[in-house]
């Protein structure tokens, strides 16, 4: 999966990934941690509040990846 985070693509390349390897290659832990739901904030700036990338497992192994990106209102 391809996010364009402060005018770079990224590609995070974690499905089919165990949870270690997930761990791993975010290189921290999730900021959001359940059985098998993780969430990272990949990003912040002024106009977004926050972009978060939700990360699904099933036995263990990354099977759906979501993207959640928050703006700021007046």
């Amino acid at each position: 999966m391809f996010l364009k985070i402060k005018n770079k693509f990224v590609n995070y390349n974690l499905l089919g990934k165990t949870k270690k390897q997930v761990y791993e290659r975010m290189e921290r832990k999730p900021d959001q941690m359940e059985d098998d739901l993780w969430s990272y904030i990949v990003d912040t700036s002024w106009m977004v509040q926050k972009t978060t990338l939700h990360i699904e497992f099933e036995d263990d192994r990354a099977v759906y990846l979501s993207v959640k990106v928050t703006y700021k209102w007046r």
